[in-house]
């Protein structure tokens, strides 16, 4: 009975010795690789773009359009369902043995890629929904509905509207926003200014911080960690946590952590 168990582990060994080895000559251990930049039109009222480990960037354009890096590791898929265009940025995976090997060991990103690109022009109204597993996203100029999710990467926005963004792991700053905001974070912080609208704030361990917001309803929660709020407007213009005469809400509440909430008027 031993000499088998001795056996089978040496043969579990030798087999991830193999795999190993057959993964770094598929490339997992090429830190050169060219990088080729594909650019795609888009003609579509709604877009959900999905990247494993790429930065993501959507910023105001001529023209709706995706530009994407494309090499020998990695993949690219769309398709069009109705007025809904999908889009998938991966990286490329071999079965070994039976066994499915992703070729990249090594995530991190040569200075050459600068990750994917998303074009959005001045006039459009849709929605565009964000999701990247290991990446950072940020959005400047939108005016559609934005949707972020990033898993393990922090998100960036500037100057957009009807926001809704969820960080897993890794921070949250915004500047700008209008609209329905919506920012979630669930180890990270939440930074914010000059932000005008129906404003929701939550953090489970960060601190949230926002400066010169303004809104009928502010909402702020966190589980470990400060909040700290400066209003633009003043304090009679509010009712704060039930308390007050104001048309406008603002509810904080901070578990373990302190809450400060200003006004600058």
């Amino acid at each position: 009975m031993m000499k088998r168990i001795f056996i089978a582990a040496g043969i579990m060994i030798i087999s991830g010795a193999v795999i190993s080895a057959a993964a770094y000559g598929l490339g997992a251990g090429r830190s050169n690789e060219h990088i080729e930049y594909k650019t795609e039109d888009i003609s579509a009222e709604n877009l959900e773009i999905r990247t494993e480990y790429k930065d993501v960037s959507v910023v105001r354009g001529d023209k709706l359009a995706i530009t994407y890096p494309d090499g020998e590791n990695t993949s690219f898929s769309s398709t069009y369902n109705g007025d809904t265009y999908t889009a998938e940025h991966k990286r490329k995976k071999y079965n070994i043995f039976g066994s499915e090997l992703d070729v990249f060991l090594d995530l991190s990103q040569e200075d050459e890629d600068r990750g994917i690109l998303l074009e959005v022009p001045e006039d459009f109204t849709g929605e565009i929904e964000i999701g990247a597993s290991a990446g950072n996203v940020s959005a400047s100029e939108i005016s559609g509905k934005l949707r972020i999710n990033v898993s393990a990467g922090s998100a960036e926005l500037t100057n957009c509207s009807d926001t809704e963004v969820k960080a897993d792991s890794g921070s949250i700053s915004a500047n700008g926003l209008s609209g329905n905001i919506k920012l979630e974070a669930s180890l990270g912080d939440i930074r914010i200014s000059d932000c005008y609208g129906d404003i929701k704030l939550i953090c489970d361990m960060g601190e949230i911080h926002a400066e010169n917001v303004e809104g009928r309803s502010i909402y702020a929660h966190n589980s470990w960690g400060d909040i700290d709020l400066t209003i633009n407007g003043s304090e009679s213009e509010y009712k704060v946590n039930g308390i007050g005469e104001g048309e406008k809400t603002i509810e904080a509440s901070a578990e373990m952590g302190e809450k400060r909430i200003r006004f600058m008027k």
